[in-house]
């Protein structure tokens, strides 16, 4: 019995010795995924009605400034034609190219793969 313990810890043992070295190569593929995250950029921050502040994000082909601009358009001046079914789960807005939709405590943009964002801060 006590021989069987030592050949399984051992074995378990070996086991994580060989795993080790391929941890580096496990973690290198999980690297998409953060360069996904780091893609988004932080554009700062608008005003927005009824109250507070929105903190605005883009991501692709756009600037910040025209991020901003755009959830401004968007988000205080309801600016956009507003399109799809009855409710708001379907429902979106065109704005200038761009087609927009608002969901709890915020609202997104997207055209050609270029994304921005604007999410309450409390």
């Amino acid at each position: 019995m006590m021989k069987r313990r030592i050949a399984c810890l051992a074995a378990l043992a070996a086991g994580l010795i060989v795993l080790a070295p391929a941890s580096p190569a496990l973690a290198g593929s999980a690297n998409p995924g953060a360069t996904a995250a780091a893609s988004w950029k932080r554009c700062g921050h608008i005003g927005a009605s009824p109250r507070g502040r929105f903190k605005v994000t883009k991501k692709g082909s756009v600037s910040c400034a025209g991020a901003r601009k755009l959830m401004h358009l968007f988000l205080n001046e309801r600016q956009g034609s507003k399109r799809g079914g009855p409710y708001g789960y379907n429902t979106y807005w065109v704005l200038y190219g761009w087609k927009c939709g608002t969901g709890a405590g915020g609202g997104g943009c997207k055209r050609r793969g270029a994304r921005t964002l604007a999410e309450w801060v409390p």
